[in-house]
């Protein structure tokens, strides 16, 4: 396939999220990162010391176009009864929607409270895919200044389930004492593969996507992982299934080590799956077009490598 088809579905996707509009068509002010980031928690919060179990929700914006939505709730007593993570587009300035296991969820942000719901009763059931005893992430939360109680909310920052061809992932960071800890946990292959266990070192999950990116009838896993202020390159922890019997690493080339495509680089860089392509994007610095960021393209495709898969630059632009 041309290259073309897939730098345009990438802008649509990528560039077109710079200048979100509104369902009317009209052209909407992105709000502040204060407006979209809070701390959002049910009824049941201000009765914890009491030992109510609880939900809570943190928003936090990742770029212009996406809010980062988590739903966490009481983990210090029992297993934690909802958890939730996912990237939202922003609508409007007070919606985001996201696509999760094929259901779409709204997000209603608004001074005092946040709302979660579906637009369909298929959907809605989905909102308790991610809860347990019955209970759903649909509901009204309120707003309040603090951070959610750290010494009983759940430890995990990051946890998304991604399957392809009765494949499986489990991918999830949990807070430690000390740094981090990234878990990717497989069911599915025909050797039994130990859970990948890795230390997030001034890192954090942005993300992560499943492929079947050389069409062999076995699936790709990415995490994409960067630094909280977004300064250096997103790094890329690739899986290769191999004719779904076993997993290995995918290498991937530091971006600082090409001149080219590194010159003008100023962080707050994404990666993106298109079809059977690692795209990854980042404004250029100093270079702006009617008030908006001018950004540069690389297109890299999975090859196979003498000891290991590995991801090639295929174009930049």
């Amino acid at each position: 396939m041309s290259i073309k088809p897939l730098i345009g579905l990438f802008g649509l996707l990528m560039i077109g999220c710079t200048n979100p509009a509104s369902q009317k068509g009209k052209i909407i002010k992105i709000s502040s990162a204060e407006r979209w980031a809070g701390f959002f928690v049910d009824d049941a919060y201000v009765k914890r010391a009491e030992g109510y179990d609880w939900v809570g929700v943190v928003t936090s914006l990742v770029n212009d176009s996406t809010v980062h939505v988590s739903v966490r709730s009481r983990a210090d007593q029992k297993k934690a009864t909802c958890t939730f993570d996912a990237n939202a587009t922003i609508l409007d300035d007070s919606t985001l929607t996201a696509q999760v296991n094929g259901a779409t969820i709204y997000f209603i942000v608004r001074a005092s409270d946040l709302i979660i719901r579906a637009p369909s009763e298929a959907d809605e059931m989905m909102l308790g895919y991610f809860c347990s005893g019955g209970a759903s992430i649909a509901g009204k939360y309120k707003r309040q200044a603090q951070p959610l109680d750290e010494q009983q909310v759940d430890k995990t920052i990051f946890l998304k389930n991604l399957s392809l061809q009765n494949i499986f992932f489990e991918v999830r960071s949990i807070r430690t004492d000390s740094i981090p800890l990234l878990t990717v946990t497989t069911v599915g292959l025909k050797h039994h593969a130990a859970p990948y266990i890795t230390p997030l070192t001034d890192q954090e999950i942005m993300d992560a996507e499943i492929e079947d990116l050389n069409a062999d009838g076995s699936p790709e896993l990415l995490i994409y992982t960067s630094t909280p202020q977004r300064d250096k390159p997103v790094q890329v922890i690739g899986f290769s299934v191999n004719k779904m019997k076993s997993m290995s690493m995918i290498a991937m080339p530091d971006l600082r080590d090409n001149a080219e495509v590194f010159k003008e680089y100023r962080g707050h860089d994404e990666c993106r799956i298109l079809e059977n392509r690692l795209m990854r994007r980042f404004p250029l610095a100093g270079k702006s077009k009617e008030g908006y960021p001018i950004y540069r393209f690389i297109t890299y495709k999975m090859v196979e490598g003498e000891a290991m898969r590995r991801f090639e630059i295929e174009s930049i632009r």
